[in-house]
């Protein structure tokens, strides 16, 4: 896996000097299969903390995501504070980029969520800085003022409790109903399991595109109980698709090859299975209308995947295309096939898609000619 893009970075502001104060007796917790200190200096260094100290008297290896990434890291027996703003941080807190950016753009300490002060904080000079505690006078601040997940790390219990909150949040902008309420919650106890192993995102992707591939096979044969086994798998399919997004955000392992290995794989399972459909739809009654439906549908999701690229290319974004993109590119539709599939009725899903997709694809270079809402508009997000 590729080191994470420079997208990752913030570049708001001039890069700010960090410091870790490392602590043994933190050094062994592992949070979704990455030790706190790596979270710390991934998170330190994709907030803009491009010059970072860890501050421990004996030799500290550097850790896995931080070595891979290539985050430039010196290491120092004492404290030291220069002139200018930098950051201290107790290696029992984490926390994440917009937790650094935020301490970078002016705050001046984290709060955990019961609203205590945490050990890390934001120096603008040398004069501030007057002894190794660097807790605040105000012990407590009321617990809505605090908006992250930053706390203390004491305890692998602790780290186990953050794990859940993490997983908990693994949500795209494009999941669907079936995705939130069926495929994310099974999906996450596979990434539960595969990210202490060390797992490569792209190697998911990987067996969820030969699943797919799988599943269009049974789909293209003529009986009923393969179909359905094949509707099962393609439904398999789609669980683990979740995953490979779920590992590599948790574990710091972004990376263009991931992105388009995700978006390309999606759309050779999902003509495969077309054409699977078809196939099998065919072999029953080869009649002109499912030959020119199984055609529609290929054709139309080749013309789909071509409109939804132009649409990412555009040189300006247009909230409304990115919305009705992220509302409709998912994966639900899965399940019509499970069910159209154990009825026996895969010929509905074809009539379904050999049109519908056609208006898919039309309505996104319809909104995408359209012009563009004004600058004041609300910017879309896209998914990753």
């Amino acid at each position: 896996m590729s080191a994470a893009s420079s997208s990752h970075l913030d570049h708001s502001r001039n890069s700010t000097a960090a410091f870790i104060r490392f602590r043994p007796t933190e050094s062994h917790l592992r949070i979704a299969g990455l030790s706190l200190l790596d979270r710390q200096l991934v998170a330190l260094y994709r907030g803009g903390c491009t010059s970072i100290t860890i501050v421990a008297q004996e030799s500290v290896q550097i850790p896995e995501r931080a070595r891979a990434i290539g985050i430039p890291i010196r290491m120092a027996p004492t404290l030291t504070v220069s002139e200018g703003r930098c950051l201290v941080v107790d290696g029992s807190v984490f926390l994440e980029t917009h937790d650094v950016i935020a301490l970078r753009q002016g705050a001046s300490n984290l709060l955990d969520d019961q609203g205590h002060w945490l050990d890390a904080k934001s120096i603008e000079n040398r004069s501030e800085f007057q002894s190794t505690d660097i807790q605040p006078s105000h012990p407590k601040r009321p617990r809505s003022q605090n908006t992250t997940r930053a706390r203390e790390m004491r305890s692998q219990e602790a780290a186990t409790r953050l794990e859940k909150e993490l997983l908990s949040s693994t949500l795209s902008q494009g999941d669907g109903i079936v995705d939130r309420v069926f495929n994310r919650p099974l999906s996450r106890q596979l990434t539960q399991r595969l990210w202490n192993k060390g797992t490569s995102p792209n190697l998911v992707s990987i067996v969820s595109i030969a699943i797919g591939l799988i599943s269009a096979f049974f789909l293209s044969t003529s009986r009923l109980e393969l179909g359905i086994l094949g509707a099962l798998l393609f439904q398999l399919s789609a669980i683990i698709d979740c995953t490979d997004g779920d590992l590599a955000r948790l574990q710091f392992k972004e990376s263009q090859l991931g992105k388009w290995l995700d978006l390309v794989g999606d759309q050779v399972v999902h003509i495969a299975v077309f054409v699977g459909i078809g196939l099998g739809l065919l072999s029953e009654d080869r009649s002109l209308a499912i030959s020119l439906l199984t055609g529609s549908a290929v054709l139309g999701a080749v013309l789909a995947f071509a409109s939804v690229l132009w649409a990412h290319r555009r040189t300006h974004k247009n909230a409304r295309l990115d919305q009705f993109i992220q509302r409709t590119a998912n994966r639900d539709f899965s399940v019509i096939v499970l069910v159209l599939a154990c009825l026996d009725r895969l010929i509905v899903f074809a009539w379904l898609v050999g049109i519908g997709i056609h208006v898919y694809w039309i309505c996104i270079v319809f909104l995408g000619l359209r012009p563009h809402p004004p600058a004041s508009s609300t910017p879309s997000q896209c998914a990753t």
